[in-house]
């Protein structure tokens, strides 16, 4: 006997910001709420929502660090080369490269381009 499966697609949006249908959203899957109160690789408070490293440790920094860790390599002129996404930045803790290009939006739209 077969099973029929229905595939059904979902589509989250902000409710605090007003968008059309035509709108499109880039999915931050790398900021999330800070459940397990996991303290900030830089600062070491523990605040939420924070950036969680695609590291084997999954470090934790706040968005706070972030950001200010994104400008210094980028004043810097520290960013890394990946051959197969481009520029980014490693982990503060290891040389894991960010793979999601949409977290640099953080940065000021002036920075980001």
């Amino acid at each position: 006997q077969l099973l029929t499966v229905s595939l059904q697609e979902f589509y989250f949006k902000c409710g605090a910001h007003s968008t059309s249908d035509q709108d499109s959203s880039a999915a931050l899957n790398l900021i999330t709420p800070n459940h397990r109160n996991i303290p900030c690789i830089a600062c070491r408070d523990t605040l939420s929502p924070v950036l969680v490293f695609q590291c084997s440790d999954q470090h934790v920094i706040c968005l706070d660090c972030f950001h200010v860790y994104c400008v210094t390599k980028l004043n810097d002129r520290q960013f890394v080369y990946d051959p197969q996404i481009g520029y980014s930045l490693p982990c503060a803790g290891k040389s894991v490269p960010l793979t999601n290009m949409a977290i640099f939006l953080h940065l000021s739209k002036v920075r980001h381009h």
